[in-house]
């Protein structure tokens, strides 16, 4: 066949959709191997992908009249990239005429075609390489490299040399400037030195580069960015103001000695918002601000250089007069972590709180919420989500995520939460309920929240964690065979006291510390009257000793009382009066169990 002059050797760029796996080539090869597949992403980066892997390829049968065919992709290419399809032929010579041989015109016409097929795919190659005009002179060959330096042409202009990176051009282009991830040193000092224009005119420019072509360098004028504020909420700006859309006053940004320095700003709205003032800035009732528009001014918001935003309010303000501040602002925002830091009246709350203590020779307990709001010494509050922390009580005395003190036997610990914007989130096991102990890298007056139920260690010598679960305020003992509870813990039994079946009841006191902790508001009891195989009897409980016998008006709210030989169990939870609950018993079968408790807070 012949090729003519003009016969490409690309198909393509076509685009990706996720959904064709098929694209045509139309130009001659001579086998399979011989088409090039070039697949390109969104940064654009190419690779050369491999075939019968990547991709398939069915040609025409007939390359002289019908040239090219399918190439089928294993994937279809995704949104956003491209597929080029070219040749790869080989640079070889297979053809041999000898002596007397045959000499048959489709050997000859495939053999020139071979040829013209290289050359297509040497001039494919170089119309996509730097050429000179045919007119010049000058030579085009690259000089030795040399790392740091520019390519530049020679003062006659006779080929290319090495420049130096500055002095090039009248802007004096610098390598640090120049190189990928590079900091623009040499740029950032020119712009400190550069004199400060106080009031910017519309047809100034700041540099700005377009993300959306190629990052090229553009310049956006100020008149661009005014045009920018006033279509995003902004209703005028004038000089240094920018006024808010609505009843709003301008920005006003300054130093803190400016803010005590008493000087009078003068408001055209109800809410002034200032920036980069340091945290400890109040606003209180020595007046640093004077309002002028009729209503004056009712709220402040200062953005300090701790990145958090502090809101004011007044609750009364006549025009012309010192509008009166409370010195603690009434909400806070962390503008880092977007966390709300409440600085109003707020309990402390948690939600979807869990915590286990659970296994054999067990050190750990595990905490989960979903969110759980603590307080600082100034009371403020800070809300922290999705904690998911491990408290090692054998780990090092004082360290976050560990115990405060020394590790006892037959202990309360309670689970205390710790944040500040250094250390982040933490958690603790303390023996104190009110005051605990702040660990490494923490301060007493940090945000931080006692958490529901509390962690016991057993009386072994090993004082592991006691099996036992948290959900929400309610605590519940956690039976495992071969753990430290491997049967619920009874708190009393056998016979004890007088059940009062005609006359009064004598109760004995039962105390609750070493089966609930002293935060518990109500206690979890099970009553049994065949305890152990115990003999079956009458049992009886009650939160107090004022509760009558069993055939008075004034029985207590737990009791069982079968004929000889029936067993049963009683379970409820009773709210604690004090640090006792009262028991009796008729039968040594009889027993008081705790099942768990459930928290005040």
């Amino acid at each position: 066949m012949s090729i003519t002059s003009g016969g490409t050797r690309k198909a393509g760029p076509y685009n990706g959709n996720g959904v064709t796996t098929s694209f045509p080539l139309t130009f001659k090869v001579f086998q399979a191997s011989d088409v090039l597949v070039v697949q390109t992403d969104t940064t654009p980066t190419d690779y050369t992908l491999t075939l019968n892997t990547d991709y398939t390829v069915t040609l025409n049968p007939n390359q002289d009249s019908n040239p090219g065919g399918t190439v089928t992709m294993t994937v279809a290419p995704p949104t956003g990239y491209l597929l080029t399809i070219g040749s790869q032929v080989p640079q070889v010579q297979s053809v041999t005429l000898t002596n007397n041989g045959g000499f048959y015109p489709t050997v000859i016409n495939t053999a020139l075609d071979y040829v013209t097929v290289l050359i297509q795919q040497l001039s494919e190659k170089l119309g996509r390489a730097l050429t000179m005009p045919f007119s010049t002179n000058a030579s085009g060959q690259l000089p030795p490299v040399s790392p740091g330096s520019l390519l530049g042409w020679k003062a006659d202009g006779t080929g290319i040399a090495n420049v130096g990176a500055t002095g090039v051009g009248a802007g004096g282009i610098v390598a640090s400037n120049m190189a990928a991830g590079a900091t623009g040193t040499a740029h950032s000092a020119d712009t400190q030195a550069a004199t400060i224009k106080a009031t910017p005119a519309d047809a100034d420019k700041i540099p700005l580069y377009d993300s959306a072509n190629f990052w090229y360098l553009k310049g956006l004028t100020w008149a661009n960015l005014k045009a920018a504020f006033l279509n995003n909420g902004f209703s005028t700006i004038t000089g240094s103001q920018m006024q808010i859309s609505g009843d709003a006053s301008p920005f006003w940004e300054g130093t803190q000695s400016t803010l005590g320095s008493g000087a009078a700003y003068v408001l055209n709205g109800n809410i002034l918002i200032m920036k980069a003032w340091t945290h400890n800035t109040k606003i209180n009732t020595s007046g640093n601000f004077t309002g002028v528009a009729a209503t004056g001014i009712a709220t402040v918001m200062l953005w300090g250089e701790d990145d958090v935003l502090r809101v004011f309010t007044a609750p009364s303000v006549t025009a012309g007069t010192v509008p009166t501040f409370g010195a603690t602002p009434t909400y806070m925002l962390d503008m880092k972590s977007g966390a709300a830091l409440l600085n109003s009246v707020m309990p402390a709350a948690v939600k979807n709180f869990k915590a286990d203590a659970l296994g054999i020779n067990n050190y750990n307990c595990v905490i989960t919420a979903d969110k759980v709001v603590l307080e600082n010494s100034t009371g403020a509050y800070y809300g922290v989500e999705n904690v998911n922390l491990t408290v090692n009580a054998n780990g090092t005395v004082g360290a976050p995520l560990s115990i405060m003190s020394t590790r006892a036997a037959s202990t309360w610990y309670y689970r205390w939460l710790w944040w500040n914007a250094t250390a982040g989130v933490t958690a603790t096991l303390d023996v104190s309920s009110t005051a605990p102990t702040a660990p490494t890298g923490y301060a007493s007056t940090d945000f931080k929240a006692l958490l529901p139920g509390a962690s016991r260690t057993d009386a072994s010598g090993s004082t592991y964690l006691l099996s036992i679960s948290t959900r929400g305020k309610k605590t519940q003992y956690v039976v495992l065979s071969g753990s430290n509870i491997a049967a619920l813990p009874v708190m009393s039994s056998g016979v004890q006291g007088t059940v009062g079946l005609t006359g009064a009841t004598t109760w004995v006191a039962v105390g609750v510390s070493s089966f609930a902790p002293p935060t518990a508001s109500a206690v979890c009891l099970m009553l049994n009257n065949y305890y152990n195989n115990g003999a079956n009897g009458y049992v009886q409980a009650a939160p107090n000793n004022s509760y009558a016998g069993w055939a008075s008006t004034n029985q207590p709210p737990m009791q069982i009382g079968l004929p000889a030989n029936q067993i049963a169990t009683y379970a409820s939870t009773i709210m604690l009066e004090s640090a006792n609950v009262y028991f009796a018993s008729g039968a040594s079968g009889g027993a008081l169990i705790c099942l768990g408790w459930e928290d005040n807070s």
